[in-house]
């Protein structure tokens, strides 16, 4: 391999990533595109999933980032839809088989 992935797509990857931050060869720019990766990966670990329609968005079950309402035209007229936060059982960090305190550690490695 010579220099860094364009994507990580496996824990092959990782693990080359790894083997080449100890060589020396890597920069402060090819950490930070490392970093840039890591983190999309990182970002796809949650997603929002409806929970239920809305009367008014007074009724919503709790705050933003938690919780989210759209309103938007719909069938009926103006719906309101209200979507919770949830662990994405396909996120990329779970396809590459890390837990998010490893990517954490990693990342705090790179830094």
């Amino acid at each position: 391999m010579r220099g860094i992935p364009k994507s990580i797509r496996s824990r092959g990857d990782i693990d080359n990533l790894l083997a080449y931050l100890g060589t020396g060869f890597d920069t402060p720019e090819s950490r930070a595109a490392i970093r840039v990766q890591l983190e999309a990966i990182r970002a796809t670990r949650q997603h929002y999933v409806f929970t239920r329609t809305l009367l008014s968005e007074s009724e919503r079950a709790g705050a933003e980032p938690e919780f989210r309402v759209l309103s938007g035209q719909g069938e009926s007229g103006l719906e309101i839809h209200e979507y919770q936060l949830a662990d994405n059982p396909h996120s990329r960090l779970n396809d590459i088989g890390m837990t998010l305190a490893e990517l954490d550690a990693l990342l705090e490695e790179i830094a």
